[in-house]
């Protein structure tokens, strides 16, 4: 491969014949790509610092104690007004409530000739209105609640209000254990995976949860927990996974109320 580049000299204009071989020509011209993006990438950290040196007082957040001894200050041009409120400026006063209570002061000697003076001197009918705002101590409303027990008119059973409440919603709690297992991934390992499934149930505030080492047991509403089964279902999907596999297993107890940490606990108090 030949190139042909002009020679600029004194003397009439002449060329060169350079003769390079294909492989250099492309090494030297991703070296030229290089070399030219590091001088692109220096010339923003130059203009940075430029900036950045330059920056005092006046013209950022930075505090006066932090300017150099040599800095010096534009000078304020004056505008000939005196400091203070400007003649002519709209006033501002904070405004007088309706008073609940009104207490009379009266001048009880005269700071003239130092005399007592009669309450019976009536006043003048100029004042001064001062006012003192309280605010009320807060009083607590307190709201007690009696629950009580009667006798089952069938089984002769005691039965309290508060059990039959628990029984109502009894039906609405289920303990269920989901695995999301995403196939055909690139690599071995499912973390990542399984932190964005768990990110899912910690945004959830109406269940309860706990991971395990080879799945996640959710506490919750069984209609909620099949709406957030799904959503992990779905969120392998989102990170490019191309088929994932779902399994769903759900304890639902309609005679009594059961939890994650009651179970573990029944199984421990018998080992």
């Amino acid at each position: 491969m030949k190139f042909i580049l002009p020679v600029f000299t004194n003397e009439p204009p002449q060329e060169e014949v350079i003769s390079l071989k294909g492989e250099n020509y492309f090494n030297l011209v991703k070296r030229v790509e290089r070399l030219e993006a590091e001088n692109a990438k220096l010339r923003e950290e130059n203009a940075e610092l430029k900036r950045c040196l330059g920056l005092n007082s006046t013209n950022s957040s930075k505090p006066p104690s932090s300017d150099p001894p040599s800095m010096k200050y534009p000078r304020r041009t004056s505008t000939g007004r005196r400091p203070g409120k400007q003649e002519g400026a709209k006033g501002h006063r904070r405004l007088f409530l309706e008073p609940t209570e009104i207490i009379d002061h009266r001048p009880k000697m005269c700071r003239h000739c130092g005399i007592d003076i009669p309450p019976d001197i009536p006043v003048s009918g100029s004042y001064q209105r001062r006012q003192q705002v309280e605010i009320p101590p807060i009083k607590p409303i307190v709201t007690e609640h009696h629950y009580h027990s009667i006798h089952c008119p069938k089984c002769g059973k005691l039965i309290a209000r508060k059990e039959v409440e628990m029984a109502s919603t009894r039906q609405e709690q289920v303990i269920a254990e989901i695995h999301v297992v995403p196939l055909g991934t690139e690599t071995a390992s499912l973390s990542h995976y399984v932190a964005a499934c768990l990110d899912i149930l910690k945004a959830a505030e109406d269940i309860t949860y706990q991971l395990t080492a080879m799945g996640t047991i959710v506490q919750g509403p069984l209609d909620r927990i099949l709406e957030l089964a799904r959503e992990m279902h779905e969120s392998p999907f989102t990170m490019g996974v191309k088929r994932v596999a779902t399994t769903i297993y759900i304890d639902d107890r309609r005679d009594k109320l059961i939890t994650i940490e009651g179970k573990i606990k029944a199984v421990l108090s018998k080992s």
